[in-house]
């Protein structure tokens, strides 16, 4: 079965002065600019199940009314500053039981066709509880966004709020990493300059 996509944008964004999920990166062919939600969702529309959840903290309330009409849920995490692996234990309880796509608003540099050989992996291995598929990063680590299965995601609730979620990985069956196409998950958008470099990305792709 599909996951089901869970966008994390708890943080306060101080480098780069604006919600991270809200930043304009794309005008299209109409003159319509388009933010980094639009992106996640439009890249991942009808690839994963259920109603996407978003996870806000620090700017809860401009990215609730930004979300007006959207098709997805916000989730409020006052806790926000604790940690992300916090943020991620929210979301669990919130879609319990269920395989999660964590795709961190800092991390939008991803084509339809990433998320589909990902997810691709994912089912090939039998959508296992314990799974763990990530991208494949040029020097060889893992990058974002994750597709976790439900049994691992059960133990984010034992963690720390500020642990890294990597520490789960002892616990994964499979671990797995694959190979994406032009994909731009080394970019990581946390100050005005990486946002020019995300923009830079989007008029490529």
């Amino acid at each position: 079965m599909n996951p089901t996509l869970v966008i994390l944008a708890a943080g306060a964004s101080r480098r780069l002065g604006q919600p991270k999920v809200l930043a304009r990166v794309l005008t299209d062919q109409d003159g319509k600019h388009k933010t980094v939600l639009d992106w996640l969702l439009e890249t991942s529309l009808g690839l994963c199940q259920n109603k996407p959840l978003l996870v806000a903290g620090a700017d809860h309330g401009p990215i609730q009314a930004a979300c007006a009409g959207e098709p997805l849920e916000v989730l409020h995490h006052p806790a926000w500053d604790q940690g992300r692996t916090g943020s991620i234990a929210a979301a669990v309880r919130a879609r319990t039981g269920q395989d999660l796509l964590l795709w961190p608003a800092d991390s939008p540099c991803l084509h339809r066709r990433d998320l589909e050989t990902m997810i691709a992996a994912f089912l090939k291995a039998d959508s296992p509880p314990r799974g763990w598929i990530a991208p494949r990063c040029p020097d060889g680590r893992f990058g974002h966004p994750l597709i976790l299965g439900r049994e691992l995601l059960a133990r984010v609730a034992e963690m720390r709020p500020d642990q890294p979620l990597r520490d789960l990985r002892g616990h994964a069956q499979p671990l797995g990493a694959v190979d994406l196409y032009h994909s731009g998950t080394r970019i990581n958008l946390d100050t005005p300059a990486a946002l020019e470099e995300v923009r830079s990305w989007f008029r490529e792709a």
